[in-house]
């Protein structure tokens, strides 16, 4: 994913709530700091992306997810795989998604 989007995410959870500085004031950074995030200039440490979590009522996964695209809670899985495919190069990321493909074509596993 795009870090314009995680960025785009963080914005909408944000606004529906508080300030920037509200939120840069409870996650204990600065307001410039939650604009870069939302302008997609840097991304937040896991750690802030966890307080996120708890502040904006937004689980982890769901900044990475693409905006419009939305996963039940209770899919565990998710989680770990939305870290695992946001720390990967465009070739890593190619790779899983292709591997994904290949499973979801196969029976046993539908």
């Amino acid at each position: 994913m795009d870090i314009t989007e995680v960025g785009k995410r963080i914005k909408a959870a944000r606004a529906l709530k508080m300030t920037q500085e509200e939120l840069a004031l409870r996650l204990e950074t600065t307001s410039l700091t939650v604009s870069r995030w939302e302008r997609g200039e840097i991304r937040p440490r896991l750690q802030q992306f966890e307080k996120m979590e708890g502040i904006l009522k937004k689980p982890t996964y769901w900044f990475f997810m693409p905006i419009g695209l939305e996963i039940p809670k209770q899919d565990e899985g998710l989680l770990e795989l939305c870290h695992i495919y946001s720390k990967l190069n465009p070739t890593g990321k190619a790779k899983i998604l292709s591997y994904a493909t290949d499973l979801s074509d196969l029976v046993k596993y539908n």
